[in-house]
């Protein structure tokens, strides 16, 4: 059937029913979905079908809570989310209480409700029937009885907590490689430099704003012939990872040895787009290694 989105506006009252004598029970409670999806309009998109009014959005998992925030009406999917087996359940839980983690904002959530009557965005820390923690994006309106007190909130929730991992994994992947004693160098596929660690600042000398933008020619020594550039870039360029010693120079001019791990990064599509070098310092190595190999010969 037809398919229309209730406008930004959607109002309460403009699409409230006009009280008559004997209204069907199955009609009245369609009235009260419309009036609850159109609530919710402009926080997520409402649609209107032949068959009656429906979330857009298929996972959507919408709720109502009182003031002193116990559930008393929610969709199947926020019940599944929580980890209930039925809303008779987890009607009888009080998320104040026992739902939310003690880092809620709770005021907060309070505040802006009586300023604005929504919240939009709001993250924190619910905890499931089975005790584990999730991360939750909320959005709520507040619903005023005739006087204009608030009475209960509409709000619908998102599981956001695959992405607060996500985020934690690059966080802590980033502090690991602003931390690493070897140099860690991050290139475009045309070999422009996008980022440089400290380690790559201390061993070359070059600071990250004079490394980025430029090419690694700028420490080329002279040492590698250019056939040895050639085999490294159709390795790297064909998808594989390049491992090998390089000799390079340090922005004073004095050379230095490197052991290095280069290898390509794609995008989802597979395509490659950046490069990531690891190169670990072996200059003071490489000097002694003739001495140990004399070492060996005399003992």
């Amino acid at each position: 059937g037809a398919v229309r989105t209730l406008g930004k506006q959607a109002d309460l009252v403009d699409l409230a029913v006009v009280e008559a004598p004997a209204v069907p029970a199955d009609l009245a409670l369609g009235h009260q979905r419309l009036e609850r999806r159109a609530h919710l309009d402009g926080l997520f998109k409402v649609v209107e079908t032949d068959d009656g009014i429906e979330m857009g959005d298929e996972d959507a998992k919408f709720h109502r809570l009182t003031l002193s925030r116990r559930i008393v009406e929610a969709n199947p999917k926020i019940v599944q989310l929580l980890g209930f087996r039925s809303f008779e359940e987890l009607a009888n839980r009080n998320l104040e209480e026992d739902g939310f983690e003690p880092s809620y904002p709770r005021e907060a959530f309070k505040a802006e409700m009586e300023r604005t009557g929504e919240v939009r965005g709001l993250e924190s820390a619910w905890r499931r029937r089975d005790g584990q923690v999730l991360r939750i994006r909320e959005h709520a309106r507040a619903v005023r009885d005739d006087s204009g007190r608030i009475v209960c909130y509409d709000g619908v929730i998102e599981d956001v907590s695959a992405e607060h991992r996500a985020e934690e994994a690059r966080r802590l992947l980033s502090t690991a490689i602003e931390q690493s004693h070897d140099a860690v160098v991050i290139t475009g596929r045309d070999g422009t430099i996008l980022y440089v660690n400290p380690a790559f600042e201390r061993i070359t000398g070059y600071a990250r704003e004079e490394a980025v933008g430029q090419n690694p020619r700028i420490l080329k020594s002279g040492v590698q012939d250019e056939a040895f550039y050639k085999t490294m870039w159709d390795t790297i360029l064909s998808g594989r990872v390049w491992t090998g010693r390089m000799t390079n120079r340090r922005k004073d001019g004095t050379h230095f040895v490197e052991q290095v791990v280069l290898s390509p990064v794609r995008d989802e599509e597979g395509a490659i787009v950046t490069f990531v070098a690891a190169k670990r310092d072996i200059t003071q190595e490489v000097e002694l290694e003739p001495r140990l190999e004399h070492a060996a010969v005399v003992g």
